[in-house]
């Protein structure tokens, strides 16, 4: 995990903290540490979480040697109001899956049909892999007409059923393109691989055993129940976003005790050939190109996401700007939520930049080179400077425009789910979902405002 380019002066992911400590695995709350004692520049640590507080962020918090170290100063009131984490969820769906596969519930490389009911999708479509669910890499045809639409309107009642009609354009494990609707699949699999609904498994064998509990974060369901996979609607605190990434720093253990395998951990941030750039549903840093996600086109990327960060870091990427950054070269997290994107606040490239990964911008550029120059056992060279890309109206109109599609959208048309109408499935309209997803929403709200008033929480 050596990254050559930020070479420390006791060897890359050698150094010690000035005291000698490390902090342990948080209980309710995160051990600190001065900025100096885990060799960083405190005033210069400022001027970085100034910046990116300056440029939208509700929340930044910066961990190395798993003490907190520094936060923006919104953290103290923003970290305990349930955010939406948009696809921030990916990656926390990832490691549920990790976790499933650690206890031995489900392998990466089983066809998904192996836990479908019988005869839910056809051959072809069973015939996926988990693994091309969590790649991006299912070949399945990207219509955003369809992955918008029937989310927003509320048309898809079964939003797995809508994924299990989307035609395979590529071969699986060929293509990678950055979608939506797939991921309920991938819920759903857990689930049926469980035996136990997908929100209730990762409460328990995942986000209690790291600390987060059940009244902190609340789960988005299509009206069909389905957990939501990508991160539609998905609210949890942003105080608990470092524990993901002590608990990949830790190669799959929390306090001891094994919750994922490492070596889930290690394919989950190494990337495909279809796309260098990205592994488990997280995205790395360490290709030097990549397939980007953007709504106006899918595009390869030439150089590395975040130029100014190490090579070696890898990260959760939520729509406009919720992350786990996680750098094991310098034993360094840092988290970042907010409701607009860093770049909404700079001359945009491209507009599509402020909001979906996809070229560099540059209030990621800035913050990661003022954080760096914040740590003094590293001595990264000079990084390149910063060069916008020339936005050009790339628009893929085909993603959007599709007259099957467009009509399946809405349940209509040789292309719609089987046995779905606009509105229904199979003579239901169904709504349960909703009114499951209204009532945990309503005890995490409650609990939120009780801690910060210090009142007591009224019991579930």
């Amino acid at each position: 995990m050596v990254a050559a380019a930020f070479p420390v002066v006791s060897g890359l992911g050698q150094a010690e903290p000035v005291d000698g400590s490390r902090c342990h695995d948080p209980g309710a709350t995160y051990q600190t540490a001065t900025p100096e004692s885990v060799n960083i520049d405190q005033g210069k640590l400022r001027r970085a979480l100034d910046y990116w507080t300056a440029h939208g962020s509700d929340t930044v918090k910066v961990l190395r040697y798993d003490c907190l170290v520094g936060e923006s100063r919104l953290d103290p009131v923003s970290d305990k109001l349930p955010h939406v984490i948009f696809s921030h969820t990916k990656s926390i769906l990832s490691l549920v899956v990790g976790r499933a596969e650690e206890q031995g519930l489900l392998s990466v490389d089983d066809p998904i049909g192996k836990y479908l009911p019988e005869g839910l999708g056809d051959s072809a479509h069973r015939a996926l892999t988990i693994k091309h669910f969590l790649t991006m890499t299912t070949g399945l045809r990207m219509n955003w007409t369809r992955e918008l639409g029937g989310q927003l309107n509320g048309t898809k009642p079964d939003r797995v059923r809508e994924a299990l009609s989307l035609p395979i354009d590529h071969q699986p494990g060929t293509w990678f393109e950055y979608a939506q609707t797939p991921l309920f699949v991938l819920t759903y699999v857990v689930e049926r691989a469980t035996r136990q609904d997908f929100q209730d498994y990762a409460d328990q064998q995942l986000l209690s055993k790291m600390g987060i509990p059940r009244d902190d974060w609340f789960w988005g369901r299509d009206r069909a129940g389905h957990s939501d996979g990508p991160g539609w609607a998905v609210f949890m605190r942003p105080a608990h976003f470092p524990r993901f990434g002590q608990l990949l720093m830790n190669e799959g253990t929390w306090n001891g005790s094994r919750l994922v395998n490492a070596s889930y951990i290690k394919d989950m941030r190494t990337g495909t050939k279809a796309n260098p750039g990205y592994g488990y549903l997280y995205w790395l840093n360490s290709a030097d190109h990549f397939v980007n996600a953007s709504i106006w086109g899918r595009h390869q990327i030439s150089g590395t996401p975040i130029p100014t960060a190490p090579k070696d870091m890898y990260f959760s990427w939520g729509y406009v700007g919720q992350h786990t950054f996680v750098i094991p070269s310098l034993h360094m997290i840092v988290t970042r939520t907010g409701n607009i994107a860093p770049d909404t606040l700079e001359a945009l490239d491209d507009p599509g930049n402020a909001a979906i990964m996809g070229r560099q911008k540059k209030a990621y550029y800035e913050f990661f080179k003022l954080l760096m120059d914040a740590v003094s056992d590293a001595h990264p060279p000079e990084p390149p400077p910063y060069q916008a890309n020339r936005w050009t109206f790339d628009f893929d109109a085909g993603a959007w425009v599709n007259p099957l599609e467009n009509l399946a959208a809405v349940n209509l048309g040789p292309n719609a789910p089987e046995g779905c109408i606009p509105g229904a499935c199979d003579g239901a309209a169904g709504f349960e979902g909703y009114a499951l997803f209204a009532g945990d929403a309503a005890r995490a709200m409650i609990s939120s405002v009780h801690d910060i008033t210090g009142t007591a929480t009224p019991p579930r």
